[in-house]
């Protein structure tokens, strides 16, 4: 049976020593440190998304600059495309030339040639054909 004498009231005050005692010691220090460790592990928090925010602006204006490097190098690839079919148009005007000039000169070559070779030819046709009625004749022909 329980007795309410003087002990339980002792023992009520000795639980609320107890008590203050624990606070004191126990819980106010853990309290304490688990507040620091929650501003701790917020502000590592921030930290980390600021990180990210920068990484992350990093990144777009990496990306920026690289669709702006490729931009650049077409426009580049392009000009340097017309400058290459400027200066093939130009090589081709000249071996077009040069190939006209070479033909005519050819032609000229031929004509002088054909010319030599009739002549040639109608002078032998002559002897040719002196020997020819000589043959026939069985004489000379003055």
């Amino acid at each position: 049976m329980i007795n309410i004498d003087v002990t339980l009231l002792i023992q009520m005050v000795s639980f609320l020593v107890f008590l203050f005692i624990m606070n004191v010691v126990l819980y106010r220090p853990v309290r304490r440190m688990m507040a620091r460790r929650q501003e701790l592990i917020l502000s590592q928090k921030n930290e980390i998304d600021q990180a990210n925010n920068e990484a992350r602006k990093a990144v777009e204006e990496f990306e920026q600059t690289l669709r702006n490097a490729r931009a650049m190098g077409r426009k580049k690839v392009e000009e340097y495309k017309e400058q290459a079919r400027a200066a093939e148009k130009e090589m081709l005007q000249k071996a077009y030339q040069e190939a006209a000039d070479e033909v005519a000169r050819v032609r000229e070559e031929i004509r002088g040639e054909k010319e030599r070779a009739l002549k040639e030819l109608r002078e032998q046709i002559e002897l040719f054909s002196l020997e020819v009625v000589e043959k026939i004749l069985g004489r000379k022909v003055a």
